[in-house]
């Protein structure tokens, strides 16, 4: 009796509960339901089971209720109804699968991170972060040549004004917010750029290449660049060097011990029609070839040669400079004819240099003895060069062998003056 009496008032006092609280509360430790419930179930020992059925009695329910919620027996899966459908919480036709420590979704539809619409397998409106050392790395293929891995800003998706993405790749600073005052602070971040090695073949090679311009490009957008500079420096008297290397040679575990280093290759654009070739200009600084120390706009230490013409609008200083005259490498070899009557047309001048209307040549304003260009044409074209601009200079080397030519034919006439003369004289002491 006293058990029905406790059960009647246990029951009372939980209508009372869900009439004044509109919270119902199950429980084995007497608290109430929270105010944000309807039902509180609170247990560590027991869990909730909601209607079982079997697939065929799931989508028999007559006008299911949006959130409605049951548990396939048939398919050991649970479902609730979005409005429209039933819809398997888990199932792997639908959406996430779990798998051990791994979640996947083999549904073959697209994901979309901050994306209602993804347009392909994954499409993030937003960043994304790795949180460590992480790689974005290609699936290797079990067969065949390795998958690659493509970084590309999209396209503009409209006819008219859109300009194309960018792809930056910056690494980060070590320079903490404040500034000054942090120690201990490591190297900041390097971009490594570097292709993969080969087995059996050659490794890849590193290619930048700017965008091409189209035909339909403004003027002030005439064409792109490849910019590579290296960094400032805030503290110190030297700034940061560019260096650039061809390939060594390991020789370690390689048959061949001897091989070749890689090269230099520094080549400028070639234009069409009767556009020009593009320049290789180094702009300031000292150039040294064979010295880290050049002490004028060019140094080079060792030999030189020189297919061609050296010109030149100041003076030359030099103790030794040779030409290739190998015998082997000519041909059609004639006598130099008529020097002295060649010589006799040219005039030499003096001049001074345009030195304000062309401070590019680095002209000096001292006075110039010399030829020319146009008049050496007229008589020797073979020592005039023109260069792509129309303009005119001299191989002024060239014109001693004609002097030689020259001296050898006056010195003959001089023997044959000397010898009349000498037979004069002869003839007037009988």
């Amino acid at each position: 009796m006293k058990k029905i009496l406790l059960a009647a008032a246990i029951f009372f006092y939980s209508v009372i509960n869900v009439v004044f609280s509109q919270s119902l509360s199950i429980n084995t430790d007497g608290s109430t339901a929270n105010t944000s419930a309807m039902l509180d179930l609170k247990s560590t020992t027991k869990g909730l089971l909601i209607p079982r059925m079997t697939t065929a009695q799931r989508t028999a329910i007559a006008t299911p209720a949006t959130g409605l919620q049951v548990y396939d027996t048939d398919l050991n899966l649970l479902y609730f109804y979005n409005g429209s459908s039933w819809t398997s919480l888990g199932a792997s036709t639908n959406f996430w699968t779990l798998s051990g420590g791994n979640i996947y979704n083999n549904t073959g539809t697209n994901v979309g991170i901050g994306a209602t619409a993804p347009g392909d397998k994954l499409e993030v409106n937003g960043n994304i972060r790795f949180s460590g050392a992480g790689t974005l790395l290609a699936a290797p293929s079990t067969v065949g040549s390795a998958y690659s891995v493509t970084v590309r800003a999209g396209d503009p998706y409209v006819p008219i004004g859109g300009a194309g993405g960018s792809v930056n790749i910056t690494a980060t600073n070590n320079m903490p917010s404040g500034g000054s005052g942090y120690g201990n602070l490591g190297a900041s971040g390097n971009i490594n750029l570097t292709s993969g090695s080969g087995y059996n073949t050659a490794g890849g090679n590193i290619n930048i290449t700017a965008g091409q311009t189209s035909c339909w490009s403004l003027t002030s957008n005439s064409h792109s660049d490849v910019n590579i500079q290296g960094g400032a420096n805030l503290v110190a008297a030297d700034a940061a060097s560019i260096n650039v290397y061809g390939g060594g040679t390991v020789g370690v575990g390689c048959p061949t011990a001897n091989a070749n280093g890689g090269n230099l290759i520094l080549k400028s654009g070639i234009g069409t029609g009767t556009g020009t070739q593009g320049n290789i200009q180094l702009l300031n600084g000292n150039v040294g070839i064979g010295t880290s120390a050049p002490s004028s706009k060019l140094e080079v230490c060792g030999n030189v040669r020189v297919i061609g013409t050296i010109v030149a609008s100041g003076s030359i200083t030099t103790s030794a400079i040779s030409c290739p005259s190998d015998l082997r490498y000519k041909k059609n070899i004639t006598p130099f004819e008529n020097p002295i009557e060649k010589l006799m047309q040219v005039n030499a001048v003096q001049y001074s240099w345009k030195k304000e209307e062309f401070p590019n040549m680095n002209f000096n304003d001292k006075l110039q003895t010399g030829f020319i260009a146009q008049d050496i044409e007229k008589i020797f074209p073979e020592m005039v060069f023109t260069d792509d601009a129309g303009y005119k200079s001299i191989d002024y080397s060239r014109l001693t062998p004609v002097l030689l030519a020259a001296i050898k034919e006056q010195q003959k006439q001089i023997t044959v003056i000397t010898n009349r003369l000498a037979e004069i004289e002869r003839l007037v002491h009988k």
